[in-house]
């Protein structure tokens, strides 16, 4: 799973957030781990590894993202790209279509995987939101390991996420 995260206000301000992550199941409960999380805020940098042990790394992001007002979603109204890079690689999705917009309330349990202590915590998600197809294009060596390039289907969110301290396990 790959996720392009805005957030519009958070304890460290306005930043921008790509991440990777696979679901791992413990018992009855799915887990996100993330092995790999790039912001553009030091401050998240800072943020995400000591409270959450979150391998956070620095990364630049251009977007030009644009799905009308109130997530009206609609094939002729989606337009724009997302773009991450770092040291050694890169991340970018364009929509290409757009579909259904369920509402959605979602229990999420992150697991961190950061060398150290690994914690997970608890988020919970709140939104509306559109299934579409989105081409991706990844350069790197670590990162095409895990995620391909194509064209995939994608959720496009706009909400509230609430984060829960960690919890060490």
């Amino acid at each position: 799973m790959v996720g392009f995260v805005e957030y519009l206000d958070s304890p460290v301000g306005h930043y921008h957030e790509v991440l990777a992550g696979s679901l791992v199941r413990t018992g009855l409960t799915f887990r996100l781990q993330v092995p790999f999380i790039a912001v553009d805020s030091l401050a998240s940098v800072a943020g995400g590894r000591i409270n959450w042990a979150l391998p956070k790394t620095m990364a630049d992001f251009t977007t030009d993202l644009s799905f009308g007002t109130d997530l009206d979603f609609t094939s002729d109204r989606a337009a724009g790209s997302a773009c991450a890079k770092g040291q050694g690689w890169s991340v970018s999705v364009q929509p290409v279509r757009t579909g259904h917009r369920p509402q959605l309330r979602l229990p999420i349990r992150l697991r961190s995987s950061a060398t150290g202590p690994l914690g997970s915590y608890r988020t919970s998600l709140r939104a509306r939101g559109q299934l579409i197809r989105v081409r991706t294009q990844v350069d790197g060596e670590t990162l095409t390991g895990w995620l391909g390039s194509g064209t995939h289907l994608a959720l496009v969110f706009s909400g509230r996420l609430r984060v829960h301290a960690p919890e060490t396990t």
